[in-house]
């Protein structure tokens, strides 16, 4: 099983907010802003449209959004006949997946920009300078998942997908168009739908871009470095603030860089790895 982590949602770019993670834990990964056929207005979150709470949050875009990847039919203020959890790709970003031979079976953790909301009484705004770290700033969090049941390539078969906006014709009739439709189940948990929405966990913030750790984390991360035979480093092209410096702190015997791409510490390793079998447990800690 192969897992790719893909980001999806607003960013700087794409929507110039960023997405809420609500008091109880629920999470909105908004779609970016497009011309496709679906609108914030189209998606709710506990009976308060996407548009509304855009509004809140001082959204300044356009209405309409490119719903992908599509995971919870919930969300949906109208239901679809037929609706599956699916999730598109073309272009570059396509031939990428396939020739790194993606297939069935393989699973997509999809990851976002995130930041706590709090209601006022009139609206939901950002939480600032509440005292709690994790609360104050802008998260990396791991919020949806889809595990490849059927990748989906004919041009005809895709428009079934009719709801999708990787089914529209103008997509649809590039070679490079992919579906990837989610298997019923996950193969590592069958009680669980093989595609769905995640809870906010601290286990699935991946990084405080641009943030320094907590200083308690730190403090324990650097003395176990300086301590260390060995030091793995995974995703990571060590560029952000506290990876880099914890990086160069470490003086032991062997180092293991696994990355995409080259990182700042390129020739320096003892090992680097290009592709990892992840264990099935592994994935259960972060769905679960």
């Amino acid at each position: 099983m192969k897992v790719i982590l893909s980001r999806k949602g607003f960013d700087s770019s794409n929507g110039g907010i960023v997405s809420p993670i609500f008091e109880n834990g629920d999470m909105i990964s908004f779609p970016i802003p497009s011309d496709d056929k679906d609108s914030f207005s189209d998606l709710s979150y506990n009976g308060m449209g996407y548009d509304e709470i855009l509004s809140c949050l001082n959204y300044k875009g356009g209405s309409h959004c490119h719903l992908d990847p599509d995971l919870d039919q919930s969300r949906r203020r109208e239901k679809v006949d037929g609706w599956v959890p699916a999730f598109g790709q073309s272009s570059t970003s396509a031939i990428y997946l396939l020739n790194n031979n993606v297939e069935p079976g393989d699973l997509f953790l999809f990851f976002g920009n995130f930041h706590f909301v709090e209601w006022n009484g009139q609206k939901y705004k950002y939480v600032k300078q509440s005292g709690d770290f994790y609360k104050d700033n802008d998260l990396q969090v791991v919020w949806g998942y889809l595990q490849v049941g059927d990748i989906v390539m004919n041009h005809q078969e895709q428009r079934r997908y009719w709801w999708h906006p990787h089914s529209i014709e103008s997509r649809a009739n590039k070679d490079t168009n992919i579906i990837f439709r989610a298997s019923n189940q996950l193969s590592f948990d069958t009680s669980k739908p093989g595609a769905g929405l995640l809870a906010y966990d601290e286990k699935r913030v991946m990084t405080l871009y641009g943030e320094l750790l907590p200083e308690p984390a730190y403090e324990e991360a650097v003395a176990l470095i300086r301590y260390a035979d060995m030091l793995i480093i995974g995703g990571t092209s060590l560029e952000v603030g506290s990876a880099a410096q914890l990086a160069h702190m470490y003086h032991g015997k062997y180092l293991v860089i696994i990355n995409k791409g080259k990182t700042k510490m390129e020739g320096k390793a003892e090992q680097q790895i290009n592709f990892i079998i992840v264990d099935e447990k592994d994935m259960r800690r972060v769905i679960v």
